[in-house]
């Protein structure tokens, strides 16, 4: 039952495939929270699990709280990343305070990339889904192999640890 659903969530998310463009966050458009530019390439040759977030939907993907540390945990050392972007656009909360949040989470997290699009690069490049919770993965080749907006299921979580674990054991 579990491979059909993964196979049926992978022919799925094939369909609704995003274009994936080269793209840089920096100065007004946004980037590292640190102030450094953030491009989409500089991470070639890692596994990425990127969660592009507005703020204001981030009860969307309480489920998978705590995953994204398990996996750093698990992969400690490889080429594996995790990313979070915040569609700072999108929400009505103050920038500033956002800022001062994500920073602190930098500290506490300095393997974890936290990253600001002030203006909704990635929706616009991307066409990723706006005002919501979304969730990508990426093979070590920039391949998007899984999207997902919206409320994560426990499903999604065990799909996404699935194509993880595959991607990883073929580096």
């Amino acid at each position: 039952m579990f491979k059909k659903l993964l196979i049926a969530t992978m022919i799925l998310t094939s369909l609704h495939a995003l274009e994936i463009k080269d793209v840089s966050l920096n100065g007004e458009h946004g980037g590292f929270v640190n102030g450094k530019t953030w491009t989409f390439s500089q991470n070639q040759d890692n596994v990425r699990l990127i969660f592009y977030v507005d703020p204001d939907e981030r009860a969307k993907g309480k489920n998978f709280k705590g995953n994204a540390t398990k996996l750093e945990e698990l992969y400690l050392g490889q080429n594996f990343k995790v990313q979070v972007i915040l569609n700072l656009d999108a929400t009505w909360v103050p920038t500033a305070l956002i800022s001062s949040k994500i920073k602190s989470k930098q500290e506490d997290r300095p393997q974890r990339d936290f990253i600001i699009d002030k203006d909704k690069t990635l929706v616009k490049k991307w066409g990723i889904a706006d005002n919501e919770y979304n969730v990508l993965v990426f093979d070590n080749s920039n391949k998007l192999i899984y999207q997902h907006s919206g409320d994560v299921s426990k499903e999604d979580i065990k799909t996404i640890y699935k194509l993880i674990d595959q991607e990883m054991s073929k580096i």
